[in-house]
């Protein structure tokens, strides 16, 4: 496995939900969201969330990216040591 593409893979992954977590608290859907499948789960939650800023959905999208990428490669580094052995 190619450690940098199956980062990116999973990196984009990460990135792509936590964005559509982005738009979904930016709609007004996120706490519905929430509270839904907290129920699903036997939870209830208490919590609320923040109001929309986009500096903080940016970085959150950029940071699970950046978190997605480094699983993806250490991933497919152990794969491939593993597989070796």
């Amino acid at each position: 496995m190619d450690p940098h593409k199956t980062g990116l893979t999973l990196g984009y992954l990460f990135a792509g939900i936590h964005a559509v977590w982005a738009v979904l608290v930016w709609g007004g859907w996120a706490q519905d969201f929430m509270d839904f499948v907290s129920r699903l789960h036997f939870v209830t939650t208490p919590s609320r969330l923040a109001p929309f800023d986009l500096g903080t959905a940016i970085l959150l999208v950029v940071v699970a990216g950046l978190i997605g990428y480094c699983v993806g490669a250490a991933y497919a580094v152990i794969r491939d040591k593993v597989k070796e052995s």
